[in-house]
């Protein structure tokens, strides 16, 4: 029989861990809503069905929006895009991380990792009836798509192409009028709402943490959670740190994990340099759905101290 190759499931990933411990965004082939510039992974695993080997197969990531027309997905290309991430390295090999195949062995060494929408190639040698899975990192581009927009991926493969497309990823836009910038210009009004123990109030913002020009201090932040109209509504610090100013983790290199969690821990915050003047740290914030009306809260838990 000839090779039969099909595009059978899919997950989207959230850019934190390493490529084998990464969290997800939904379910196995469930669509999810995404926001624009907020850099994501997006993992399709490819069958073989035809009992037939299809050595040194390669991926190439592929993306439309609202049912238009299909176009590779590159570094420059326009709707979405492939970026650099954390959790892996261009061309990293794949572990199985979606539903097994129930014959056949998984290529464990194809490459499937990509930061430039293209994976696989000559180590990426599906068995006969066996199966392997590949990784893209992607972001959304805001200039090219509208909130409420189905941006929609598939593979398409080299010698041989995709025989079935068995599911098909597709995402919801969401291009929010609270993007990473200070309250004043966020839509709709932000109503700070400073959490207990915070001595003196931080200046709002939504997805900064920017310091007050007060001369000999040193500000300390540790939580930082945007609540928006809506059940669930709460979007917290991701992967990755757009901007970190001259404040710094109190572990590690990264200011995102140490405003994360659900509960305040005081034992990790970022702290801004000596005497701030308009220093700012820009974050990624977790993906929102469309707010409802009303009031959007904004809490923060920090302090400041005399520099030293």
């Amino acid at each position: 029989m000839p090779i039969s190759l099909h595009q059978r499931h899919y997950r989207f990933g959230q850019d934190n861990g390493t490529e084998s411990t990464h969290t997800w965004y939904g379910d196995e082939d469930t669509p999810v809503t995404m926001q624009t510039g907020q850099s994501f992974l997006l993992r399709i695993a490819v069958w073989e069905e035809g009992n037939t080997a299809a050595p040194n197969t390669s991926n190439q990531f592929q993306c439309r929006r609202n049912a238009g027309a299909w176009q590779n997905i590159t570094t420059t290309s326009t709707i979405c895009k492939a970026v650099a991430v954390a959790a892996f390295t261009d061309a990293q090999h794949c572990t199985r991380r979606l539903t097994a195949k129930p014959t056949g062995s998984f290529e464990n060494s194809g490459q499937g990792c990509t930061e430039d929408g293209l994976s696989g190639g000559n180590q990426n040698d599906i068995g006969a009836n066996g199966y392997s899975e590949t990784e893209a990192g992607l972001q959304l581009i805001g200039a090219d798509l509208a909130t409420g927009d189905t941006v929609e991926f598939r593979l398409v493969c080299s010698p041989v192409n995709i025989a079935v497309y068995d599911v098909t990823p597709s995402l919801t836009v969401s291009v929010a009028s609270i993007s990473p910038s200070r309250s004043e210009s966020a839509s709709p009004s932000i109503s700070p709402s400073v959490s207990e123990s915070v001595s003196p109030s931080l200046s709002e913002s939504v997805s900064e943490s920017s310091s007050p020009s007060t001369i000999a201090t040193v500000v300390q932040v540790a939580l930082l959670v945007l609540e928006v109209p809506g059940v669930g509504q709460y979007a917290r610090p991701i992967s990755p740190d757009l901007a970190a100013g001259s404040w710094t983790p109190s572990t590690g290199v990264l200011l995102y994990p140490m405003l994360d969690e659900e509960i305040a821990d005081d034992n990790d915050y970022i702290r801004s340099g000596a005497s701030p003047t308009d220093d700012t740290a820009k974050l990624t914030l977790t993906p929102l759905e469309w707010p409802e009306a009303g009031t959007v809260t904004l809490r923060i838990r920090g302090k400041w101290t005399e520099a030293t």
